[in-house]
């Protein structure tokens, strides 16, 4: 019976919680009540379809539609995806491996000096021929570039510290963490790569394909309107593609050599599990999945500087 009377008690949480947010959009308490229905409808007693139905519901449908009586709740919606993203490529490595790493934060800055050096003018500091910025076509080849960077930055992490565990693994993660945002602040001199403490703007925004659509069906938006939906939409589309990815991962083969590492490192060389190639494919696939988040941080932010990567 609880089944049930479950689902019509959350539509209706939902709804209040939405009516409320569209009548007072200035209201904090009504996008966490907004928010708060996701975390309800994850433990209420409802078959999975149910649950992907009302999430859908809430994520692709509710939620823009608050955003566009309050551009705020978009931002606080991206910041939460962002965060959700990097947590799941940390998962890989900390979860799945077992491996403390407290320098993740360094992949993300790296995916994001990397859209933010080419997709502004600062390449033309290095590079003569004044061809930057690079137009926004080019940010989704840097999305996918970032991923290649990310997993090679992240191997290449993981070779000196294969054989450390524990603290002394944590310490120099956090260490390498350090140097990452040392090398970005100082790299203004002999040749300024990244602009040192001042920071790179403007960066890039990708390209808003989808407007002439609109406008052939006599929509006119703006795009300062049309960028909180599209950063918001490509943030799901990124959390979704790294949730398909884990998933995916934790059920083959690697997953379950990546947990008989974390349980027993010992008993799963024995068992035959290359363990050195499943460490560095660990560190690999969390870095790039950092790594890309860090472009879509660069391009939504605009700005950037080594103090947006700093260890907390």
């Amino acid at each position: 019976m609880s089944r049930f009377l479950a689902v019509p008690g959350l539509g209706l949480y939902i709804a209040a919680s939405c009516a409320l947010a569209y009548f007072f959009p200035q209201s904090v308490l009504a996008f966490l009540l907004v928010e708060g229905s996701l975390l309800l409808l994850y433990y209420a007693p409802v078959s999975g379809r149910v649950k992907g139905f009302l999430g859908a519901l809430v994520l692709l449908v509710l939620l823009p539609v608050l955003g566009f009586s309050n551009a705020y709740y978009f931002e606080i919606a991206i910041q939460i995806g962002i965060f959700v993203a990097l947590a799941l490529g940390l998962n890989i490595v900390v979860g799945f491996v077992g491996l403390l790493n407290l320098g993740f934060v360094a992949f993300y800055a790296i995916g994001a000096y990397l859209w933010a050096v080419f997709g502004s003018p600062q390449a033309n500091h290095f590079i003569a021929g004044g061809w930057f910025p690079l137009s926004p076509n080019w940010f989704f080849v840097f999305l996918l570039l970032s991923i290649a960077v990310g997993a090679a930055t992240g191997a290449l992490l993981g070779l000196p510290v294969l054989r450390l565990r524990g603290d002394y693994l944590a310490i120099v993660t956090l260490g390498f963490a350090e140097v990452v945002r040392a090398l970005v602040n100082n790299f203004d001199k002999p040749i300024n790569l990244t602009n040192g403490p001042k920071g790179i703007t403007p960066i890039a925004k990708p390209p808003l394909f989808f407007k002439p659509l609109l406008e052939l069906f006599g929509v006119q938006v703006s795009d300062a309107a049309l960028y909180p939906m599209y950063f918001y939409f490509l943030v799901l589309l990124l959390v979704f593609i790294i949730i398909l990815v884990t998933q995916r991962l934790e059920n083959s083969r690697i997953g379950r050599a990546w947990k008989a590492i974390r349980e027993d490192e010992i008993a799963a060389s024995a068992m035959g599990v290359p363990v050195v190639r499943m460490k560095l494919l660990g560190f690999a696939v969390g870095a790039s999945f950092a790594s890309a988040v860090g472009v879509l941080f660069a391009a939504k932010q605009v700005f950037i500087n080594p103090e947006s990567f700093t260890f907390m």
